[in-house]
């Protein structure tokens, strides 16, 4: 499955039901197995993902983000949006195994919490013993074009 931006996000940024301000509001990631397939119509909050990773040195609803950033790149009309690397430790004995990321914006539960993005690794990303780190793109995790 490709990397998606979920529908009803799209739609509620632009309406104004589910506005994101990407540079001071908690954006969370959490990990997803190959058992959870997006629906890119239908999943509009974090309550409809499945399959999230569990694990020692994981705890559910994944991780925020951090040193958030929107740039304006004038001179090629694109938006980046970034944060710093986000990583997570497996102890010893344990073992993460992780298909995707999802993107959503934290709020009081998950059923309020909107998605924003699926990020697909490609292939399952394993961690034991030691980091899984998402290493975001030199250019940002989002780019608006």
């Amino acid at each position: 499955m490709a990397s998606l931006i979920y529908q009803m996000w799209k739609l509620g940024q632009l309406n104004g039901t589910a506005t994101v301000d990407f540079d001071t509001d908690t954006l969370k990631v959490m990990l997803v197995s190959s058992g959870y397939t997006p629906d890119v119509n239908a999943h509009d909050f974090a309550n409809d993902v499945t399959s999230e990773v569990s694990t020692s040195g994981y705890s559910a609803g994944g991780k925020a983000l951090t040193a958030l950033t929107v740039v304006s790149d004038s001179a090629n009309g694109w938006i980046n949006v970034d944060a710093s690397d986000i990583a997570w430790s497996i102890p010893s004995g344990s073992t993460l195994t992780a298909r995707a990321a999802v993107l959503y914006k934290s709020l009081a539960t998950l059923t309020l919490s909107p998605l924003i993005a699926y990020i697909d690794f490609g292939t399952d990303q394993v961690a034991s013993n030691g980091n899984l780190t998402i290493q975001w793109s030199t250019s940002g995790y989002l780019r608006l074009t």
